[in-house]
């Protein structure tokens, strides 16, 4: 076995991104690769997997997550704990371990994990799971070791995300997780008061940026019906990867959004409005039926989840954030 003083080298980023096409290749390949990281050669290391993996490889395997997570006003709460801190450390001290864990089993790379802190790098997907889905588990985590201690306060967690090309300088993607966690995250202005948010900065090859920002409830407060969260979350695993349709609803949507805006609250009217708005062929398509009815749904809980006047920009980041997730490679 390799020495105990020889030092375990960090994955390179796009090791990280590309992570479910690396972990798929033959031996011959797998060798080739090994050959291209040793060098330190990231661009060819781009082209070599895109060659051999013409049909998978996508735009956003050459993207990375950095990941920055922190408890919502966990102060406050060890101050009313007292005497029970000692459990909340040790629960805190589970979690951390157990994060870890789900962090690699998702292709990432923890970086730092401390109590109810964390930073990592994670791939956009891995083996069919998006990001979201590991957020959700690190979040189900952290209840789990939270819940049996019956704190009367609900302990949650923020996540600020920085998305940014493989060649992005790292410091600059590190510092944007960090702006992100707690310049939008942690400031995030609900209409429910309550934080427990989940902020995304993309920095796209082009230069091009937009943010999304949600709360992570699965419903809305005092409802049963499902949250902004819980449909965005639809509309990404819808799987549609056509930038022509996707590109055609986000300018629907704001070429029409005064008087949309105007029915923000009446899913039926809403409904009546986008299957009369879009009404072109490449709108008639069975996937893209069923996407516009989820977006029909998504847009009127908008208004009851953001304080925020400018609703249009916190939609549209949410859908350029869907087709980014989504899109075939063209960058």
């Amino acid at each position: 076995g390799p020495k105990s003083s020889q030092k375990k080298r960090f994955e390179s980023i796009i090791e990280i991104s590309a992570s479910e096409i690396i972990e798929n290749i033959n031996e011959a390949d797998s060798n080739t690769l090994s050959e291209m990281i040793g060098k330190d050669e990231e661009e060819s290391i781009v082209e070599f997997l895109a060659k051999i993996n013409p049909d998978k490889f996508k735009t956003y395997h050459k993207y990375i997550a950095i990941i920055q997570a922190d408890g919502d006003a966990i102060g406050k709460l060890i101050e009313k704990l007292g005497n029970d801190f000692i459990k909340f450390s040790k629960a805190l001290m589970s979690y951390s371990l157990e994060a870890n864990d789900l962090i690699r089993e998702h292709g990432g790379l923890p970086v730092y994990l401390g109590g109810d802190d964390a930073l990592f790098f994670a791939p956009l997907r891995y083996r069919d799971k998006d990001i979201f889905k590991l957020v959700d588990a690190i979040d189900e985590l952290f209840q789990t070791k939270i819940k049996p201690l019956n704190i009367p306060n609900v302990a949650t967690l923020s996540f600020g995300f920085s998305i940014a090309y493989y060649k992005f300088p790292l410091a600059e993607n590190l510092n944007l997780a960090i702006d992100s966690l707690f310049n939008i995250a942690k400031k995030s202005d609900f209409v429910n008061g309550e934080k427990n948010a989940v902020s995304v900065l993309v920095q796209k090859h082009s230069g091009q940026k937009f943010q999304a920002l949600f709360q992570k409830t699965a419903v809305l407060q005092n409802t049963s019906e499902p949250s902004v969260y819980a449909r965005f979350k639809e509309l990404v695993r819808s799987n549609i990867d056509d930038d022509q349709f996707l590109n055609s609803v986000i300018y629907h949507l704001e070429r029409d959004w005064p008087v949309m805006n105007g029915l923000n609250h009446d899913p039926e009217r809403w409904k009546w409005l986008i299957k009369n708005n879009f009404n072109e062929d490449i709108h008639k398509q069975k996937d893209y039926v069923a996407f516009l009815e989820k977006l029909s749904l998504f847009v009127p809980v908008f208004a009851k989840t953001y304080k925020d006047d400018d609703l249009l920009e916190v939609l549209k980041g949410s859908l350029r954030l869907v087709k980014f997730l989504n899109r075939d490679d063209n960058d």
